[in-house]
């Protein structure tokens, strides 16, 4: 929000304020986020009730400020977090956050099952708890201190955060993405279905360096070693390769590593290279408005163009095993999903170095 539309909002509460509207006991005050701060953008709008312990009496200034037109996001604070400037909208660690769930949200319908890794185990935990919707969630005191309850007042917190992102439809930025400087490779593999890391067979690797693109395709399995050993040479050309990969445990990574330890073509060259997972660290740095972290659903959200019709992964190596089996060729649409994998990748991270109006930075 920029400091015209605050200042707009501000007259708005201290009108209210001034008349009474807000409650006899209810007072407001604008105030920098940090005193240590010398933007004059810094500013953040206090409504201080007549009883901060009352969780109701908070959320009726709450419902007074939404009839005057009021519709940004508030959070709750105790006195001792004005003491110590927590302002931070990601929260602080024992600090008690009513966040708002009255901007705009009611023609927004979300579950707390189209959170980010919540599943039948988590609803479980949560209901205990009498979580059992939305509603239940943004209003928990998680400066409670939770034990032996399956959950964190932390956690319970992040899935808040999760939440809020959905509701507004942004992204929460927690932290830089940190990539080093450097020849960076956005890169992929297509496999076979075995469901062991050490045994898998590599039949595509595809790569893109600056505005280069490859894959390294074997027309069947003798031709594995062949896309291996060319694949290493070309990464051998580059001074300081950094590679970067897509999918949240290294899985390209080390599928490579032990199909080249099986070849004996030198993996230790390998392993010593500089590895990046774009998943990870964007588990990491950012929170979607997105159900999970899945590369199509990030990137797609980002407004990446896929240009393939296929989605699935098992699926594509389905297909190729399907065409190992027949003689046929693999259609060409499993070209184009290879080749998005690795540009969706590229799409990610040139999108997010941007100034983006639906990112919010939660430092600030």
């Amino acid at each position: 929000m920029n400091i015209n539309e605050l200042d707009k909002i501000w007259v708005i509460i201290k009108e209210a304020t001034e008349k009474g509207n807000l409650g006899t006991g209810a007072k407001s005050a604008t105030a920098k986020s940090n005193p240590n701060e010398t933007s004059k953008n810094e500013k953040v709008i206090c409504v201080y009730t007549y009883n901060w312990l009352d969780v109701d009496d908070v959320m009726r200034v709450e419902k007074e400020l939404r009839l005057i037109g009021v519709t940004s996001t508030m959070f709750y604070k105790t006195d001792d977090d004005t003491v110590n400037t927590k302002y931070k909208k990601s929260g602080n660690k024992g600090i008690s956050k009513y966040i708002s769930h009255g901007v705009n949200y009611e023609n927004i319908k979300i579950s707390l099952n189209s959170l980010y890794r919540v599943g039948s185990n988590t609803l479980k935990i949560l209901e205990n708890l009498d979580i059992t919707n939305i509603d239940n969630l943004l209003n928990f005191d998680t400066s409670v201190k939770l034990k032996n309850v399956g959950i964190s007042s932390e956690s319970i917190l992040n899935l808040k955060t999760f939440a809020l992102s959905q509701m507004e439809n942004k992204i929460y930025k927690k932290k830089l993405l940190e990539i080093p400087k450097g020849n960076l490779i956005y890169y992929d593999i297509e496999t076979d279905l075995n469901s062991s890391i050490k045994e898998k067979k590599v039949w595509s690797i595809a790569l893109l360096f600056n505005r280069e693109y490859k894959v390294f395709y074997a027309e069947n399995w003798n031709e594995e070693r062949r896309i291996l050993k060319e694949f290493i040479l070309y990464l051998r050309k580059i001074s300081n390769p950094i590679l970067m990969s897509y999918s949240g445990n290294r899985f390209d990574e080390n599928v490579v590593y032990n199909s080249l330890e099986r070849y004996n073509l030198n993996p230790s060259y390998f392993k010593n290279l500089i590895h990046l997972d774009l998943c990870n660290l964007l588990k990491a740095s950012y929170v979607f408005p997105t159900k999970g972290y899945g590369l199509k659903e990030v990137s797609s959200y980002l407004g990446y163009d896929f240009k393939s019709k296929y989605s699935s992964g098992m699926f594509v190596a389905g297909q190729y095993i399907s065409c190992q089996r027949t003689g046929d060729n693999l259609p060409e649409d499993i070209f184009k999903y290879i080749k998005d994998d690795v540009y969706s990748m590229k799409h990610i991270v040139k999108e997010l170095n941007k100034k983006r109006s639906d990112v919010i930075d939660l430092n600030n």
